[in-house]
């Protein structure tokens, strides 16, 4: 397991728009201000945070470990087979309070929470399963933002399923690109 990447994809200065989103770049990282959230980024060690108002609406989970060292929920990073990516993994702040909903065409309870949600279309056959023709890897939180994993790989998402602290999401893929949807 690796969690090393380039950052200097992230945020491009023909993608801001000068008048509405205020970039400020810090000692190992940046913060970009717009309307009344501000995105805190810190390089080394790679992290995140959205804040609204000044209070947290959700950050990168980094370590989700047991007392022995290993890992929960796996943070950002991937997993080398044979020197080729064979899965990605991500992981955000769960709140005991947080309701989760989305993915789609599921045939449980509407409220994720508590629940590893399989991300892959497929003949169903029945409701009494979890496969499903319409799965949507796009959720919503209570506390205000959104996640779309814009891939079209098998995907798994742990929803406080493995801690209680964590959505873990796992990507059968050498490369993942995700959406936060603020509001």
């Amino acid at each position: 397991f690796k969690n090393s990447f380039d950052q200097s994809f992230l945020i491009q200065e023909s993608q801001i728009e000068k008048e509405v989103v205020k970039k400020t770049e810090v000692e190992n990282g940046l913060i970009v201000d717009f309307q009344d959230y501000e995105i805190v980024i810190n390089f080394n060690p790679w992290n995140f945070a959205i804040k609204k108002n000044g209070q947290i609406v959700t950050q990168e989970v980094s370590e989700d470990i047991f007392l022995g060292g290993d890992f929960i929920t796996y943070p950002l990073g991937y997993f080398n087979d044979n020197q080729v990516i064979s899965q990605c993994t991500y992981a955000l702040e769960y709140h005991i309070q947080e309701c989760i909903y989305g993915f789609g065409e599921k045939f449980n309870s509407l409220e994720k929470s508590g629940q590893t949600i399989r991300i892959w279309n497929q003949d169903a056959r029945t409701v009494c399963t979890e496969k499903a023709y319409k799965n949507i890897p796009f959720f919503m939180s209570t506390r205000g933002y959104g996640f779309l994993l814009t891939n079209s790989q098998p995907s798994i998402f742990h929803i406080a399923s493995k801690s209680t602290r964590s959505i873990g999401i796992e990507i059968e893929n050498n490369s993942f690109e995700y959406w936060m949807i603020l509001g």
